[in-house]
């Protein structure tokens, strides 16, 4: 965001006028002529998928523990299970200058040079994509293009049609997965240095604390009545 701002209004006083889910923790100064949005050169999203490992992943060449069998949901949703390697493979592909105009709803700036990559934590796959730019939606119907060959429902092929200079719609369109576990991750300028407002930050990351044990309380609730789930059926079947 840029705007023309009083020499006082640090971003810690920024944050006493905004509200709590918005937080301002570094600032820089920019010439006049300055666009938060066409002076960028470079932004960089994460895509947090929730994708348990399948029994073929392998990482670093040392088995991942495999998933929970297809009977066991109490552990693991089978079908959010991903194979690591087909990802990666899927990734390799739509990395590149490439026009991804079947990706996105825009008519114009679909052809974009973009690096793609993603690394396990625990049961997500962090998927991270670089470019100069992205056109509308772009990030999301890349990973559910992804996620879609890395379930296997999708063969790689899919790729090379949707990277094709013909139109994709019907059965084999690719719609944005959902936005909530895309994260904005960094955005690069020239000649601009941001500086961190330590109090701004440290506010930052205790309202951003709150969101986490939240959502952790929640998970907690869900996990305790879908295993609640899982051990009544499993009664009822030795009945």
């Amino acid at each position: 965001v840029a705007f023309t701002a009083p020499d006082w209004l640090t971003p810690r006083a920024f944050n006493g006028q905004l509200p709590g889910s918005v937080r301002v923790w570094a600032a820089a100064d920019v010439p006049e002529t300055f666009h938060a949005t066409h002076d960028a050169v470079r932004r960089t999203y994460r895509y947090y998928l929730y994708a348990p490992a399948s029994e073929s992943t392998a990482v670093a060449g040392e088995e991942v523990r495999a998933a929970a069998p297809a009977d066991d949901d109490r552990r693991v949703d089978d079908e959010s299970t991903v194979d690591d390697a087909a990802v990666d493979d899927a990734l390799a592909r739509l990395s590149g200058t490439n026009d991804f105009h079947n990706l996105t709803s825009d008519d114009t700036g679909t052809v974009r040079d973009l690096r793609a990559t993603a690394t396990r934590a625990d049961e997500f796959l962090v998927v991270e994509v670089t470019a100069g730019g992205f056109p509308r939606a772009l990030v999301r119907r890349l990973v559910a293009a992804v996620a879609a060959v890395g379930r296997g429902t999708a063969e790689l092929t899919l790729l090379d049609r949707l990277l094709a200079d013909e139109p994709v719609s019907g059965p084999y369109g690719v719609g944005p997965a959902p936005p909530d576990p895309l994260v904005l991750w960094d955005v690069d300028y020239d000649g601009v240095e941001f500086v961190v407002d330590d109090d701004a930050a440290a506010g930052a990351r205790r309202a951003f604390g709150t969101r986490y044990r939240e959502a952790r309380r929640a998970a907690a609730a869900t996990g305790a009545i879908r295993d609640r789930l899982g051990t009544a059926r499993s009664d009822a079947a030795d009945d």
